[in-house]
């Protein structure tokens, strides 16, 4: 790019008339080039920007730029849950995942940031290709602004970000914007972008197109190779203004062949942005390459960009990464895509969908339905369209489709042409262009123009056009394919006729308007900004506009036209072209006509006849000079006439016919038979339906002037009688073939042998005469003695030649020699000879070599001799040869008869029948001897098979002796050891020692038989839930002890085990015929079970069976029990022990898995320890009598034990006795003894006084220790409750989170309001629905697969899932549900549940059967039920409508259910009393389901044929008494709403209705429709979570109440630590004051 001082940039700019003022004088007075040079004058930009990346990330602070530092890398983090944070970090190649994203979390609470992130659960990151980021891969050089993607363990995240792309574009391009951009044109812009991208797929890739138009939204889906966040294919050049990803590749569409299917269309860059913008004023692009696990979007809202272009100059617009839905899989299976969906759109975007299907259509036709002459298969779709699930090359419609059909069948005038610009500013790669030029004709038919036609078929479709005939478009021009719609120009210079004054031209001027010439360019022609026309002023646009020697042609190109492979000058094109339109006008165009007298006219057989006026008439009289000619006249033509010139023409007059009409006194033909051809041979006019024809048959047409006297003569009869004898005698009528005695009387060699073997000629040279018809009547001695006189032989020039054919191949030709491609026949012309001075022999010789090869094969040959004269055939003859195979043994031939080169046979199967056959050196069958000694043997690579081959009796010799058929060779036994590894080997004959045939075939083992185990850890008593058997492996073995071959399939049925792969229960064997399954089996049954594997094949015959033991374990409890407790007291120091099956402790039982709980008693876990744990205390209840508490492992809930007491009265609550209680021991009173001895006291009392002081501190002493141990206690208590409270918490947390995404699925489902739109009680097909699914029936299956799409996994299931309609009791609804009952009792539960197809194709969906006539398994529903581990126990029943005899009678079409017109029931003159009509009217049918036709003549929709079918004419009445009243009125049987009902005369069913589940749902009065099988599928899941929302409630509610009563324990445990610390404290001072009494005492005692 050029860069100026000003920075000013030049960008093409196209101009029109408007612009051309900006044109100005450069410095050096030389002005740019004009308009019409096709070149872009340029304009200044605005100051250049520095271009950002196509990632908008925050960019580093400017102020540190200029330092010197390390590299510092953006990371931008995108949080689960939409948020974003970015961090600067230095690289640190040892930087761990986990501490960045610790770094990750401190980031987001420093920022503030209000993030839902689940810090606690597995969390990693992944790259912009869904790949996990590693340790040490955190940095990436190539990358140093870096988007990574924090997971949290959800699923179906959407990683959001407000400002993440950048689409600002050159600001020069914004002042360039085209200026014409319609509705149409934009969204066209669109589908080109989409037609770009699918045309890169490879050819085994989908290209979908699909439009979707709805009311508020248009969206456009491709299924092309996508875009991602790379800076080459990055989804933000879809929004930014000229990054066209086609403009540079242009020159690739330049050149090829037309109609140049090169969707190269991007050269401006305008089209996405642009015509999103213009269709709606928010769009979001969505996009998948098949390497990327995300898919990418954009999201451009127009009001927001505008704010953003006021307030800065960038562009950044919001994106995410999100997970691809089903349904964006499903219609681009190979995993890339690209969705554009427009909404907020603007006025005048809303088109039917008829319109835009027609306008898409002739936009893109080419590329919908393409007729290029070059493809081997005609007509094809190179890219599929489709409109709301329409696919294009199903409509009709479009000014397109109407124009080809409404052409002519005749040849197009299509010229091809080549330019080249000269001038001195030219590009060779982009100043050439291509063009063909298709003019078609539209004859005039019937008395009306065929454009008339077009134009009124389009005002029927609702098209705006407002041409005529003479105005209408002459000229239509696409580039690369596609229409340019504007591009409707006049007829081109070279399509205008021209006229020389004085000359009178033979086609009328009219005919020139008849031609409409259609346009293919390459991408060579220049469109304009909108690609609606082609640009104005280009040098390429002036010369297709100016083409012809009238037209101004520009004088800078250089030109080439091509017709065909012809290169022609404009003089010579538009003498073609004229006589083009002059064929056309004669061979096509039909005006009115009007009878004029009885005369025949006839418009064909022109040339026959010389004339030219498109008409002619034909008479059986004529008038010429004074002499009447009639019909029937036999006429000498003297010498002279044409093709007669030296001899007399003796014919029978016919007709005349004449030139023209009768005033255009047109030139005369006479129509004569001559003499020797029949009169059924000759000419004759055919009248059928008014139209004449006229067939010349082998008559002669003279001309008018040779009907003269004086060149003509009249016969009578006798004399045209002797003519004809005499020239009957003179002409051939035999040829003579000489034989071998004949031949020799000439003194010649020579002659054919009737009977000879393969490889020797039957002739080498024969010799033939042509006899007269008199030589025939001469006598047999007159025959032999005049033979070779010259009177019995013909002297003339005659043509006669021997044809040599195989009539038919015997029994001795082999099958590959009557399949093969030798030549039937041979031809030799002859030479004629004069032998003995006597003319007319005729010599054939065989002296060619491919002839003398013709005789090798044995079967009979006719030697066809003919004779010719001025090519018609006069004489034909014919000899027949026998060859017969060489005696010589050549080879013999061994085949099956299978058909099959190389036969596929089992150990113990047969081969055969077998074809044994001996052929001679020239590969004909000869005759076999029999009975042949002979023995088979097996080999393979040179080594002889240990397999024995049992030969049956060879049962009979097909077509005599030549082939003989052993009808039973079987491989009875044998091992494999030693055959080729893909199985080939070669059966071999043996006859006398000696190998003479071979056939190939592989040899496969036997059936499967057996299964040896080859590796197995031990099993029984060995596992637990859990555990992995990581080694076993099996072997399955025939029953001759070889493995079967690879891929042979087996079922496992395994109980208290499954798989932990996801393969399922069918299992393929390896090479080696095994099936290794160490590591993928585990352990699922409880302690003290059983675990059992059995292996079936695939006719479900036990190959395999095993059963063995799990671990053995029970809890004890080891502690003694009493038999009474108080109630409201502990039960304390209880042991648990886990006992195995010796009685021991399993001390592998330990850790933090193994935990021990109490039933009926929250709050506890005792975590086992070397198999066993101790409990503390164990709170009782309140309540007396008997108690029974539970105590059971967590894990394994098997284990467990119970303990038994009674609970007898005790004190009340612990809790009251801690409020109440408190040991208030006082110290005793001490008195000292004095020295006086009156205050003292006794020495035996002063020794109670000091015991007494000793109790008392020993008794405070452990009133401390307790207090203490209760602190102790309760502080424990107090941390539990705690961690107790922030797992609520959490747990609250998590509940909170579920129950929002049940919501926001929920109105995904069905909008936000749908929760309480619908209730059960209503719904009542989603009731039977639900009945349904909780049957094991295979209709819930079919619900099942039917609604996952599981049937659309095959093509077939594309073409015909729209045939399948649905369950019969969820097709039509009834009235009440009383009536409801009584139809679905009398129809029965398998007609209820049968599934209803429209087409055979349809129901082979579902089931089909295999070649043996049995039901395929591996298909349809019996495979979906197999993968869910079912069996299909019941039938299930189908009805295919096609296969139904429907109703034929009339409908009453102003009922809105279309019911049909039976015909009231008549009891004695009246209708019968409580007659509630026919069950076939009274249920109720959706519309979709009342119109369409299952055949010719049904026109009653769904009740026609499948109600029909069900019920007939079956009435319903009120009550039985009604119905037995009206029994003679019934045809086809009647019920009643109480119960009874008539089947048929004599057959009468009484009682009540059963209570059937499954009903027909009752009809909503307010109109609603029944629900399609995806709508109930969607309500039922809608229902389910809603059910599952009120369970998440309830618990919600249950947690959030024991957190409440754990909050509560939390304060009376801090309560009990207060009471407890002050009565510790209370304790320690009482101890302290007691030693210090004793201290006292003792010191008192002392003294």
């Amino acid at each position: 790019m050029a860069v100026s001082s000003k920075r000013s940039t030049l960008i093409p700019l196209p101009m029109d008339s408007s612009s051309s003022s900006c044109m100005q004088s450069s410095p050096r007075g030389k002005r740019k080039r004009a308009l019409s040079d096709g070149r872009f004058p340029a304009l200044p930009a605005p100051p250049l920007r520095v271009q950002r990346e196509v990632l908008a990330l925050p960019a580093p602070n400017d102020a540190t730029c200029g330092m010197r530092r390390e590299p510092e890398f953006e990371l931008n983090v995108l949080l689960p849950d939409g948020n974003n944070i970015v961090l600067h970090e230095k690289v640190d190649k040892k930087l761990k995942v986990n501490d960045f994203i610790r770094k990750v979390r401190k980031a987001v609470t420093n920022e503030c940031i209000k993030s839902y992130v689940n810090w606690q659960d597995e969390i990693y990151l992944e790259d912009l290709e869904g790949l996990r980021v590693k340790d040490g891969e955190i940095f990436d050089a190539n990358e140093p602004k870096r988007i990574l993607l924090l997971q949290d363990g959800r699923t179906q995240t959407v990683h959001s970000m407000q400002d993440m792309w950048n689409v600002t574009p050159d600001a020069e391009l914004l002042v360039s914007l085209p200026q014409e951009y319609t509705v149409e044109t934009a969204l066209a812009d669109l589908l080109d972008n989409s037609l770009q991208a699918v045309w890169a797929n490879l050819p085994i890739e989908r290209r979908l197109i699909r439009v979707t138009l709805m009311k508020d939204k248009i969206t456009i889906f491709d299924s092309g190779p996508g875009m991602d966040s790379s800076t080459e294919n990055s989804i933000a050049k879809w929004g930014t203004m000229g990054s066209s990803k086609h403009r540079n590749i242009r020159i690739l569409a330049i050149g090829g062949q037309p109609p140049f299917l090169q969707p190269y269309f991007g050269m401006y860059g305008f089209g996405g942005l642009t015509a999103a913008m213009h269709l709606g004023s928010v769009a979001v692009v969505s996009s998948k390459t098949k390497r990327s696990k995300k898919v990418v979007s954009l999201k451009i809202e127009k009001e927001r960009l505008m704010e953003r272009c006021k307030m800065e100059r960038s562009w950044k617009i919001a994106g995410e990464y999100r997970e691809p839905t089903e349904e964006e899989i499903r219609r681009s299976p190979h995993g890339s895509f690209t969705k554009v969906e427009l909404s907020s759109l603007r006025k005048g975007t809303m088109w039917t969908e008829k319109q835009v299907m027609c306008m898409l259509k002739d936009i893109y036709f080419p590329y919908i339905q393409c007729d290029a002459s070059d493809s081997p298969q005609g007509t094809f779709t190179p890219v599929e369209f489709q409109v709301n699930d329409t696919n294009l090359t199903e409509i009709d419609g479009g000014e397109v489709a109407l124009t080809n059909m409404a052409s002519c069948v005749g040849i197009p005038f299509t010229i091809d042409i080549h330019l080249r610009r000269t001038d001195e500013h030219s590009d060779i790669s982009f100043d050439c262009a291509n063009a063909r030029i298709r003019c078609s004709y539209f004859p005039i038919k019937q008395g009306k123009e065929s454009i008339d036609t077009i134009l009124d078929a389009l005002l029927e479709e609702g098209s705006k056009i407002k041409e005529t005939f003479h105005n209408f478009c002459r000229v239509s021009i696409r580039r690369l394919g596609r229409l340019l719609p504007d591009a409707r120009w006049g007829r081109l210079p070279f399509m205008v006729p021209k006229r020389i004054r004085g000359e009178k031209s033979g086609t009328p001027k009219i005919c020139y308007e008849r031609v409409k010439a259609f346009v293919d360019t390459d991408a060579g022609f220049v469109p304009t900004t909108s690609k609606m026309d082609l640009l104005g002023g280009h040098i390429f646009t002036n010369f297709l506009r100016n083409l012809g020697t009238r037209g101004k042609t520009p004088p800078d190109v250089n030109y080439e036209i091509y017709r065909d492979t012809r290169q022609i000058k404009l003089q010579e094109l538009e003498k073609e072209y004229e006589d083009w339109i002059q064929e056309m006008h004669d061979l096509y165009d039909e005006e009115a006509m009007c009878e004029d007298g009885p005369q025949f006219y006839v418009m064909d057989n022109l040339e026959e006849f010389g004339f030219s006026q498109g008409i002619y008439r034909i008479y059986t009289h004529l008038n010429r000079k004074g002499v009447v000619w009639k019909q029937g006249m036999r006429i000498r033509f003297l010498k002279g006439i044409p093709g007669q010139k030296n001899k007399d023409f003796y014919g029978t007059i016919e007709y005349f016919t004449s030139d023209g009409l009768s005033e255009d006194k047109g030139n005369t033909r006479v129509i004569c038979r001559p003499m020797e051809i029949a009169k059924p041979e000759g000419s004759r006019v055919l009248v059928e339906d008014e139209t004449v024809l006229f067939e010349l048959g082998k008559s002669k047409v003279i001309p008018i002037d040779h009907l003269d006297t004086e060149k003509c003569v009249i016969l009578e009869e006798k004399d045209w009688m002797r003519v004809s004898l005499n020239r009957h005698l003179v002409e051939p009528g035999d040829i003579d073939i000489l034989d071998i005695k004949a031949i020799e009387s000439l003194g010649l060699s020579g002659g054919v042998e009737n009977i000879v073997t393969a490889g020797i000629q039957p002739f080498h040279t024969i010799y033939a005469v042509i006899r007269p018809n008199s030589f025939l009547k001469l006598s047999k001695e007159r025959k032999d003695r005049d033979s070779f006189d010259q009177k019995n032989i013909i002297r003339r020039p005659l043509e006669v030649k021997l044809e040599i054919k195989r009539l038919n191949l015997s029994r001795h030709c082999s099958m590959d020699e009557k399949n093969g491609n030798d030549p039937e026949s041979v031809c030799i012309f002859s030479n004629e000879k004069c032998i003995n001075n006597v003319h007319g022999f005729y010599c054939f010789s065989l002296n060619n070599s491919d002839i003398k090869k013709f005789f090798t094969r044995a079967g009979k040959y006719m030697l066809l001799f003919s004779v010719k004269e001025t090519a018609s055939l006069l004489l034909e003859k014919t000899l027949e040869v026998t060859v017969l195979p060489s005696r010589k043994v050549c080879r013999w031939m061994l085949k099956c008869f299978s058909g099959s080169n190389i036969p596929n046979v089992r150990l113990g199967g047969m081969i055969g029948p077998l074809l044994l056959r001996c052929l001679d050196e020239y590969d004909n069958l000869q005759d076999v001897k029999f009975p042949l000694q002979g023995a088979f043997e097996v080999w393979s690579d040179e080594s002889k098979l240990d397999i024995d081959v049992m030969v049956g009796q060879v049962v009979k010799q097909e077509d005599k002796a030549t082939s003989l058929i052993i009808e039973e060779t079987r491989l009875v036994n044998g091992s494999l050891n030693g055959i080729a590894q893909d199985n080939s080997a070669t059966l071999k004959l043996i006859i006398l020692n000696e190998h003479v045939a071979s056939l190939n075939l592989k040899v496969l083992p036997g059936e499967m038989d057996n299964i040896q185990v080859l590796a197995v850890q031990r099993l029984d008593t060995c596992l637990q839930t859990g555990d992995i058997i990581h080694t076993l492996t099996f072997q399955v073995l025939d029953r001759f002890g070889n493995h079967v071959e690879r891929g042979c399939k087996v079922t496992f049925q395994l109980h208290n085990l499954e798989f932990q792969d996801c393969q399922g229960y069918d299992r393929l064997v390896d090479d080696d015929g095994c099936i290794k399954l160490g590591g993928l089996l585990k352990v699922t049954g409880p302690f003290n079970s059983k675990a059992s594997m059995n292996v079936y094949d695939q006719n479900r015959r036990v190959l395999f069976c095993q059963e063995f033991l799990l671990k053995k374990r029970q809890l004890h409890i080891d502690s003694k029990i009493p038999d009474n407790c108080g109630s409201g007291s502990m039960l304390k120091d209880v042991v648990v022990k886990v006992i195995d099956e010796s009685g021991n402790i399993d001390s592998t039982m330990s850790g933090g898995q193994h935990i021990i709980k109490v039933n009926g008693i929250q709050d506890n876990a005792y975590q086992l320890t070397g198999g066993s744990c101790f409990i503390n205390t164990i709170q009782l209840p309140e309540e007396e009598g008997p108690w029974i508490c539970e105590i059971y492992h967590l894990v394994y809930p098997e284990l467990k034990a119970e303990i038994k007491l009674n609970l007898v009265p005790s004190f009340k609550h612990q809790e009251a006795l801690l409020e109440t209680a408190d040991d208030d021991t006082e110290i005793p009173n001490i008195v000292l003894p004095g020295k006086t001895g009156s205050h003292g006291g006794s020495y035996e009392e002063q020794e109670r006084v000091h015991q007494r002081l000793l109790e008392s501190i020993e008794i405070h002493k452990r009133k401390v220790d307790q207090c203490f141990q209760k602190l102790t206690r309760a502080e424990e208590e107090h941390d539990r409750l705690i961690d107790m409270k922030k797992k609520e918490a959490v747990e609250i947390s998590q509940l909170e989170g579920e129950i929002e995404s049940l919501r926001v699925q929920a109105e995904d489902l069905h909008g936000v309001n749908t929760l309480n739109k619908f209730d059960r009680k209503d719904l009542s097909a989603e009731r039977i629905a639900r009945e349904i699914s909780r049957t094991t029936l295979p209709t819930k299956f079919f619900l099942e697969a039917f609604c996952s799409d599981f049937f659309l996994s095959t093509d077939e299931g594309n073409s015909h899932i729209g045939d399948i309609l649905g369950v019969v009791c969820l097709l039509a609804a009834a009235e009440n549900e009383t009536l409801s009952q009584v139809l679905a009792d009398f129809l029965g539960q398998e007609n209820m549940f049968a599934v209803v197809c429209r087409t055979h194709k349809a129901a082979e969906l579902l089931i089909r059967l295999d070649k043996n006539g049995g039901v395929d398994e591996n298909w349809g529903l019996y495979h979906y039920m197999r993968m869910k581990n079912q069996v299909l126990d019941n039938r299930i029943r189908l009805f295919v409508l096609e296969d139904m005899k429907p109703y034929d009678g009339d409908l009453d079409e102003y009922h809105a259910q279309r019911l049909l017109k039976i015909e009231q029931p008549d009891y004695n003159g009246l209708v019968p009393a409580g007659f509630l009509g026919y069950a076939v009217n009274l249920l109720h049918v959706n519309d979709e389901h009342l119109n369409f036709r299952i055949q010719s003549g049904n026109h009653g929709g769904l009740r026609g044929s499948l109600l029909y079918s069900l019920f007939k004419e079956l009435q319903v009445y009120d009550t039985r008494r009604n119905l037995l009243r009206a029994k003679d009125a019934l045809k086809t049987g009647g019920i009643s709403l109480d119960g009874g009902v008539v089947r048929a005369k004599g057959c009468e069913d009484f009682g009540h209705w059963g209570k059937t589940k499954v009903l027909f749902p009752v009809y909503s009065k307010s109109g609603q429709k029944i629900p399609s099988l995806r709508s109930i599928n969607h309500i039922t899941r809608l229902m389910q979570i809603r059910d599952k929302l009120k369970d998440k409630k309830a618990t919600l509610d249950e947690c959030k109440q024991r957190l409440e009563e754990i909050e509560g324990k939390f304060n009376f445990v801090k309560r009990q630590n207060k009471r407890t610390e002050e009565k510790l404290v209370n304790a320690r001072n009482k101890v302290e004051e007691a030693n210090r009494k004793l201290r006292y005492f003792l010191s008192t005692k002392n003294l």
